[in-house]
């Protein structure tokens, strides 16, 4: 999928696994012309309704197959927002913008080995960046 490109939605719950990673996601519907190919994970930039400056983000698309089969959906885990500072982001409108394909998504055999994958997608985000791509 060529990028930039946006999904546009309202966060939706999720199964508070990222957040029992220590990642914690905000996660919206996919629309139904996003295809396959687009499935991966992202350096992406983050707008939610009402607050200026956009955020940066590890974002993924695709079903979570780890722990089970669920919807295919976009999952975004933004770097730097403050829940104190701007509220939960659950029911608030948001754009993400997927803006640097990191690498295709894939199934994991465990917790530890999934979190340490999103670990170097955070470390991939933040480098891009980083360099010369902030995300304001």
């Amino acid at each position: 999928m060529e990028v930039p490109f946006d999904i546009l939605g309202t966060v939706i719950p999720g199964s508070q696994r990222g957040r029992e990673l220590g990642y914690a996601t905000a996660n919206v519907a996919l629309p139904t012309e996003l295809p396959d190919s687009a499935d991966g994970i992202y350096a992406a930039r983050v707008t939610v309704l009402g607050i200026e400056k956009p955020f940066m983000a590890a974002a993924f698309i695709g079903k979570p197959t780890t722990f089970a089969n669920e919807p295919r959906r976009a999952e975004a885990h933004l770097l730097d927002y403050d829940a104190t500072k701007h509220g939960e982001l659950a029911g608030k409108e948001i754009a993400i913008t997927f803006v640097y394909f990191i690498r295709k998504s894939k199934r994991f055999s465990s917790p530890e080995e999934l979190s340490a994958a999103i670990s170097g997608d955070v470390r991939a985000t933040q480098r891009f960046f980083e360099s010369d791509h902030p995300a304001a």
